[in-house]
């Protein structure tokens, strides 16, 4: 049906069984290890399975992605969305505004879907910064310090030496999607370069590979909500922290270099449960160390002037 609803795709195998009707999104597209279906909005995508248990998925822009056949059970790959991912930013009735992130929304694809933006960037951080906007009204001590000192300042002056008045979860959660959007590219990954990586190998057992496996120790060890950073302390120092909530670094007086988001929203539509996977996707091909190693130059040098 071309109603926004299922077409099933024409196996080339005859090894395998026929298709089987799954459900899905026009971005992600769910298959069985012994037949497939695709979902799409507006017209037929089409795929081929071979002997060898692999599968192509052409998409209506032409965009080809080949993928295994599990052992048993039921899995899911995304596929680059035919739209061109414009961002459309709203204006918002306050001071602080809804920043778009630096790309459309689906050059992240095939790692992080362009519905995964839609409501995570569009519909989450939009709540929190529309919040914040009705906290700030009539708030003269908090809208002093946003002008004093931006987003940042805001955030430390909401934490209230570890008070935090009621505008300080929307502030930071401003603040820390914002940072997250920065912290990945289109074509991210590999490794980082110059002072980063250097002192990357200086603070962490095993280099590179030592950061990484702190990560992933952080993003999974965080019980429910939160994030895992990865910061430079007071002393130019890096370091991995992981925070509840909205909590961020700021507070500590840590400089944030980049972060990870493990609420199950930043995941959930791509991943499923799978926070590990998408922590890995994150590290292999998403983060932008080049806009680390900016951060972490900019951290440095605050320090020294300190």
């Amino acid at each position: 049906r071309q109603n926004g609803s299922v077409s099933v795709a024409q196996l080339a195998a005859t090894q395998l069984a026929p298709a089987a009707v799954a459900s899905g999104s026009d971005q992600q597209h769910s298959y069985a290890p012994w037949g497939l279906s695709i979902v799409a909005a507006s017209s037929l995508m089409l795929a081929t399975a071979a002997a060898d248990g692999k599968v192509t998925v052409t998409t209506p822009s032409g965009k080809e992605v080949v993928v295994n056949t599990p052992s048993s059970g039921q899995w899911a790959v995304n596929v680059k969305s035919a739209s061109t991912g414009a961002v459309e930013v709203p204006k918002l009735e306050g001071p602080v505004q809804l920043l778009p992130p630096p790309y459309p929304l689906n050059a992240l694809e095939p790692h992080m879907s362009q519905e995964t933006l839609e409501y995570h960037w569009g519909k989450h951080q939009r709540t929190y910064a529309d919040s914040l906007n009705k906290q700030l009204a009539g708030n003269d001590k908090l809208g002093a310090a946003l002008a004093k000192g931006g987003l940042e300042g805001l955030v430390v002056a909401a934490w209230n030496s570890g008070k935090p008045v009621p505008a300080f979860n929307n502030a930071a959660q401003v603040y820390n999607h914002q940072l997250f959007w920065a912290s990945m590219k289109p074509g991210g990954g590999g490794a980082p370069q110059g002072a980063l990586a250097s002192a990357i190998e200086r603070d962490f057992k095993g280099g590179l590979a030592g950061l990484k496996a702190e990560l992933r120790a952080a993003g999974t060890g965080q019980f429910g909500s939160g994030w895992a950073w990865l910061c430079a302390d007071d002393e130019g120092n890096l370091r991995v922290m992981r925070t509840a909530n909205a909590v961020t670094p700021l507070v500590s007086g840590w400089s944030p270099l980049l972060v990870i988001d493990v609420w199950e929203h930043a995941y959930y539509l791509d991943f499923r449960n799978r926070r590990l996977d998408f922590i890995n996707a994150f590290l292999d091909s998403l983060v932008d160390w080049g806009a680390a190693e900016a951060r972490y130059a900019a951290a440095v040098t605050t320090t020294a002037a300190q």
